[in-house]
């Protein structure tokens, strides 16, 4: 075998043994058996966005347009959001908005005895059955044209949080302009906005990508737009073992974290516990980039790492800075077109699998907490494009790239990439699809900076989206 030959088969068995585990760890079992109600809270987080979504556009359209049937078509959308019993709580108040309070008790009531013949109904607070009830009992009074009493009171010695659902049922048969309900109206109004503000961005975006497409891959072809990658310089499988030690920080530190609040849980209350798990998540963000040292400890110059991995803006200064920030909103842009097919495939297997991709980000967007909000923030628009960017499209892509073509590369980085990420099987063609394009803009600038800003600037528009939507 031939020199350095056995460190890298050696390597590459570690990191194959490490995405098996992130697999293992990952999968809806172990999750279950580890973490059920964060892994719950994050599926619920999905199905809400997906509810918020369609929800206030429903309600927003009925209010800006009361005589169109737009509203009451959109209600079968909300329906197939509901995808659980809470939800579907929260889909009757819609339905009581739309259709009126008779057609909410209607559902409350199906709601209910679909439980009560499977056993699960629950009367004690803490389930959501009783939710159903509390609203059911406060839309027949609203039927027999009756005060009733505080809903929001009643609701919180539920120990439930307040939401924009609760409030909404706090108002029905109130006047729009009365300023409580009037609030609630605007949120709905202002996602209808936002969705269609987000619509024609990416509908606009997607025909300046298919054109900066086109025009790239007629200049690539004519020999006018060359690769300016430059394959590594640092010959031994320095970059290999980093990317392997980076998936071990990952497993083992996420495991660590897991356990320790696993173990811990029956002996501290539920707000400890969240405070506990952002405390080792801190933990687990600050030792994943550790592994980037390794080919420094290994006597790795940091000049030729640099080269190497992508940290550069091509010797220009701030001007080349200035120039890869260009390249890659141009790449982002170009990439956009198999962003789109890479979504429409996850939507064919979302029917197909009957699952729906997300991620537990969502969950964490959909606190009202600030600081969660912001740390959420922060991992999604900073540490992510820099540390995921360094390790992928950084080190692993120079190892790949010095031994194979740059598909083949992209390929392999990709699937590498969207493994790691906590979704189900509907996620990763949208990953896989944006790792692609970032491994583009890598080959074609040799620079890291592009595929860092297109990262933080994908990450920052969903993030933004999703914040509009659920606040």
């Amino acid at each position: 075998m031939k020199k350095y030959g056995k460190a890298t088969v050696c390597w590459w068995v570690l990191l194959i043994v490490a995405l098996g585990l992130i697999a293992g760890v990952q999968s809806r079992p172990v999750q279950r058996w580890l973490t059920e109600s964060s892994r719950n809270a994050a599926d619920a987080a999905v199905g809400l966005l997906q509810l918020d979504i369609v929800s206030k556009l429903a309600v927003g359209t009925k209010a800006i347009s009361p005589s169109a049937d737009n509203a009451m078509k959109l209600f079968g959308d909300i329906e197939k959001s509901a995808t659980t019993n809470g939800l579907k709580v929260r889909a009757a108040i819609v339905a009581g908005e739309l259709l009126g309070a008779n057609e909410a008790i209607q559902r409350l009531d199906k709601l209910l005895d679909g439980t009560e013949e499977s056993g699960q109904i629950d009367f004690s607070g803490n389930g959501f059955s009783s939710e159903a009830m509390l609203l059911k009992e406060w839309y027949e009074y609203k039927v027999n044209g009756e005060e009733g009493f505080d809903l929001l009171v009643r609701w919180s010695e539920l120990g439930r949080p307040l939401d924009w659902y609760v409030d909404l049922a706090s108002v029905y048969g109130l006047p729009n302009d009365e300023p409580f309900r009037k609030t609630l109206i605007d949120d709905a109004i202002r996602a209808v906005f936002a969705i269609g503000f987000a619509v024609m961005v990416i509908f606009g975006g997607l025909l300046l990508g298919l054109i900066l497409l086109v025009v790239g891959l007629v200049l690539y072809y004519k020999g006018i737009l060359k690769p300016k990658f430059k394959k590594r310089i640092e010959k031994r499988p320095v970059y290999l073992g980093t990317m392997t030690i980076f998936l071990l920080l990952m497993i083992g530190l996420s495991l660590t974290a897991k356990l320790t609040l696993f173990v811990i849980s029956d002996d501290i209350v539920y707000e400890q516990k969240q405070y506990i798990g952002w405390a080792l998540k801190l933990m687990l963000y600050a030792g994943m980039p550790m592994a980037l040292l390794y080919p420094i400890i290994r006597g790795t110059k940091c000049g030729v790492m640099k080269k190497d991995v992508g940290w550069h803006c091509g010797g220009d200064g701030f001007v080349g800075f200035l120039k890869e920030i260009g390249a890659g909103i141009i790449g982002y842009l170009a990439g956009l077109p198999l962003v789109a097919l890479s979504v429409l495939l996850a939507a064919i297997l979302s029917k197909v699998t009957g699952e729906q991709g997300g991620h537990p980000i969502v969950s964490e967007l959909s606190d009202g907490r600030v600081w969660l909000i912001v740390f959420a923030l922060a991992m999604a628009i900073i540490w992510a494009p820099l540390v995921e960017e360094s390790v992928f499209r950084g080190v692993f892509f120079a190892h790949m790239r010095r031994r194979c073509g740059f598909w083949w590369s992209a390929i392999v980085v990709a699937f590498v990439f969207a493994a790691i990420h906590p979704q189900s099987l509907v996620g990763l063609p949208p990953i896989m699809a944006l790792s692609i394009v970032f491994t583009v803009m890598r080959e074609w600038r040799g620079s890291l900076i592009g595929p860092m800003f297109a990262h933080a600037m994908h990450n920052g528009m969903v993030t933004i989206f999703v914040l509009v939507i659920m606040h």
